[in-house]
């Protein structure tokens, strides 16, 4: 069994111990059931609710600062969520369940990439709200920084693109197979002079 797989198996072990949710979302509900999906889909909740500003173009600004150090990656903009099927919220759920098991086991492997916290309930508000929007998402480490698409012409560029290659270099000697590979999908933090990976969504290998 290689590292990846044994790795792989220690977090679906984690997931059925409610460390983290479980994968196969679809066998804890009753297939006859034709509603918009519940939060009670997600056992856990985010303890806090956060103010953000919402943008003009909510269903593709996924990933909001929900604290100081965590950011959120929602399955939909939130004007979205509670008009989805249900059956497709649990294929979007199943989907970000995969991303949290691939950024997982990279971070595991020592990728540089945000550590991640599991799948909440993650309860926005918005002044025009009395309630919040409660929308599942996926927890993790919040880095500042910028990506790199956005600093070529800076004088820091080539240390953060190499770091950039080199760890995109060992993911993919680790199995990985970046299906977004790009400059988009990478940060740099100028305090700790280190380029993080992000979105693995499309990866392969895990």
């Amino acid at each position: 069994m290689s590292e990846i797989q044994k790795l792989e198996k220690e977090t679906k072990g984690e997931k059925m111990n409610s460390k983290t949710p479980s994968g196969d979302l679809a066998s804890r509900f009753d297939p006859s059931i034709n509603e918009t999906p519940s939060v009670q889909l997600v056992s856990r909740s985010w303890p806090d609710q956060w103010e953000f500003t919402p943008k003009l173009d909510p269903e593709y600004n996924r990933v909001r600062r929900i604290s100081s150090s965590h950011v959120a990656k929602t399955v939909l903009g939130y004007q979205f969520w509670d008009k989805t099927s249900f059956f497709w919220g649990l294929k979007l759920l199943r989907d970000l369940n995969k991303e949290i098991t691939k950024q997982t086991v990279l971070y595991n492997l020592g990728i540089a990439v945000p550590r991640p916290k599991g799948l909440f309930n993650v309860t926005f508000r918005e002044s025009s709200l009395e309630e919040g929007i409660v929308v599942p998402g996926f927890v993790m480490e919040y880095i500042p920084g910028i990506t790199l698409s956005l600093m070529q012409q800076e004088d820091v560029f080539p240390e953060a693109n190499k770091m950039y290659e080199e760890e995109i270099r060992r993911a993919k000697a680790l199995g990985f197979y970046p299906g977004d590979e790009g400059l988009h999908n990478a940060i740099w933090n100028s305090e700790k002079r280190k380029t993080y990976l992000i979105d693995f969504a499309d990866w392969e290998g895990c």
